[in-house]
């Protein structure tokens, strides 16, 4: 027969507390734990867990809660916020919300705008071709002043 290690027997802590293990593996899972010192405590701390997580826990309701609660259910709570003030409230609140997201919108959209802009204008700046580009622009202005 097999022998078995800690860590097989770990994985078989939950197939043993709900009792799917088959009777063979139940015995060689019983005899481990019997042996071993580490798994033995660990064991027994598993199972006391599992114990105390299921354990009924009766709850016993203080003396008058059905009175209470039964004429509790009977009177008419106040209303919080008259009726046609909640719609106007919760339109109110969705269309600020609407304008805020807009306005951060068009925010970022203009701060990309310019951040498009300043790369593009330090591209231009680093190249040598913006001086020629003045000179051509200019160019009328020179032959007219070349002539006689």
């Amino acid at each position: 027969m097999k022998t078995m290690n800690c860590n097989q027997l770990r994985e078989q802590f939950d197939d043993r507390l709900d009792e799917r293990l088959d009777e063979c593996q139940r015995e060689a899972f019983d005899r481990h734990v019997a042996v071993c010192s580490a798994c033995g405590p660990e064991w027994k701390s598993y199972t006391a867990s599992w114990e105390v997580l299921t354990r009924p826990e009766s709850i016993e309701p203080s003396f008058g809660f059905v009175e209470r609660t039964m004429r509790r259910l009977d009177e008419q709570p106040e209303p919080v916020l008259s009726t046609w003030l909640l719609p106007v409230w919760r339109w109110a609140l969705m269309g600020s919300a609407a304008a805020i997201l807009l306005v951060s919108g068009w925010m970022l959209w203009q701060r990309v705008e310019t951040q498009r802009a300043g790369a593009l204008y330090t591209a231009v700046n680093a190249t040598d071709f913006v001086e020629d580009f003045d000179v051509i622009a200019s160019l009328d202005l020179i032959q007219k002043q070349g002539r006689p």
